[in-house]
């Protein structure tokens, strides 16, 4: 059996470009495979090479404040070339999940002009919650030492940014025992750097970067986790989105937030399982992480 799901949340009439704004910041980009119910660590290291897989949430909801285009790189202290979609002070919950819920309240096209716009961004709160279960064929351990064929996400809030077992995100047992729990993901650890902010390159070719701000854009980066609000994440878009030559009044554009394959889980082995075991003895699962949330921009005239 393979636990896959497909949610898609229409936002706002606005074309024909995608978006994908990875939030998982990590140093390999490349995009894990999917899991199934037989998925163990061995066979994706031999298949993949990697120690991970994605598997699509049953929720995840994240606090949208700004989201824009703009007509050349913008900065998160300097947004001269960019048009707003969204910006206000107040967040706008996006709540995505069975039933197809989140509506980006507040988003307009009044900005949007007769323009070549050529990159986006989008200002979030600095962290991004999960709620979901995975089912495997076989018992399987989790990082805290629990056991059974069912892991789910526990409520344990930035399990990932520690070495402390009984911090890590996920849990496994008996389906009678699973309670999935909303569980956040804070982007502060970015500042274990020293810099709080990072690059990557996804694997459609996009360059996304990533910056904890202390306010909403235009704004200073973050010095600590404490004036570390927001994150500022920006990209070029595969296709610029000329709107020089269109009809505007008449040409549709329709976002959307795209949540298949936005989590992954990660297998641990040695030390860093709350009982050492190694790849052959199947390694444990070490957490549930975000991976990516996509945003798909298509339009017609």
């Amino acid at each position: 059996m393979i636990n896959s799901k497909k949610y898609r949340t229409k936002i706002i009439k606005l074309s024909g470009l995608v978006v994908f704004f990875n939030l998982a910041v990590l140093i390999n980009t490349a995009h894990a495979t999917t899991c199934t119910s037989s998925t163990t660590l061995s066979g994706l290291i031999d298949s993949t090479g990697q120690n991970e897989c994605t598997v699509t949430p049953d929720n995840v909801n994240f606090d949208v404040y700004q989201f824009g285009i703009c007509t050349s790189d913008p900065t998160y202290s300097d947004l001269d070339s960019c048009d707003f979609i969204l910006n206000q002070l107040a967040p706008v919950e996006l709540n995505l999940g069975s039933g197809d819920t989140g509506t980006l309240t507040g988003a307009t096209l009044n900005n949007i002009g007769a323009k070549n716009y050529t990159h986006t961004f989008i200002t979030l709160k600095n962290s991004v919650n999960l709620t979901t279960q995975f089912t495997f064929d076989t018992d399987q351990q989790g990082y805290d030492g629990t056991y059974g064929p069912v892991c789910w996400t526990n409520g344990q809030s930035d399990g990932f940014k520690t070495n402390t077992p009984t911090d890590n995100s996920i849990t496994c047992g008996l389906l009678s025992a699973a309670d999935p729990t909303e569980t956040p993901y804070n982007y502060n650890y970015l500042g274990a750097s020293g810099n709080y902010t990072t690059s990557l390159t996804t694997t459609e070719g996009n360059t996304n970067d990533y910056t904890i701000t202390q306010g909403l854009a235009p704004s200073s980066i973050a010095t600590t986790d404490t004036d570390g609000v927001y994150i500022f994440t920006k990209q070029a878009l595969g296709t610029a989105l000329d709107l020089t030559s269109v009809d505007l009044p008449n040409y549709n554009i329709d976002i959307s937030f795209l949540v298949t394959d936005a989590a992954k889980m990660v297998f641990n082995t040695g030390e860093y399982c709350h009982t050492s075991k190694d790849v052959a003895e199947g390694g444990c699962l070490g957490n549930i992480e975000v991976e990516a949330i996509d945003i798909v921009i298509t339009g017609t005239e």
